[in-house]
């Protein structure tokens, strides 16, 4: 579907932590990518889409979630886009981390799908004070 799926390593362990934090960078306005997660892995993830499109109804589109028995939006949706810093347009992924609050936080899954940004923004992936546990890119 779309521009194709993508694999996941070892969802069957994310599903049974009891935290799971997902950034998915680029959309286009395609959330399949963060409905499967939250269908598959579990609806206690949190996941946050980057884009700097106007997707946010789109994102909204998806639904809520549960979380501690209150209801959430089940995207969190950025109108960023990956790059070097130059708000609002676009953020390193350290200026988004410390914006977030998510600094000494475990990434369980960094997809980043933008269209040849992750040429430009990979060597300061790691600049960030989180830990990316498992990456995928799509390269162009």
């Amino acid at each position: 579907m779309g521009d194709g799926g993508k694999w996941i390593c070892d969802p069957h362990r994310i599903s049974q932590q009891e935290h799971c934090l997902v950034y998915s960078v680029g959309s286009n306005n395609d959330f399949s990518f963060e409905k499967s997660v939250l269908e598959k892995i579990g609806q206690h993830c949190e996941i946050h889409t980057f884009d700097f499109g106007n997707y946010a109804a789109g994102a909204a589109a998806v639904g809520q979630r549960l979380h501690n028995g209150e209801k959430k939006p089940a995207v969190n949706y950025h109108q960023v886009g990956m790059g070097a810093d130059n708000p609002p347009k676009f953020k390193s992924l350290k200026t988004i981390v410390n914006e977030l609050g998510h600094n000494n936080r475990t990434v369980d899954i960094f997809k980043i799908d933008c269209e040849s940004c992750e040429w430009t923004t990979a060597e300061y992936w790691f600049d960030a004070d989180i830990t990316l546990r498992q990456i995928q890119v799509e390269l162009h």
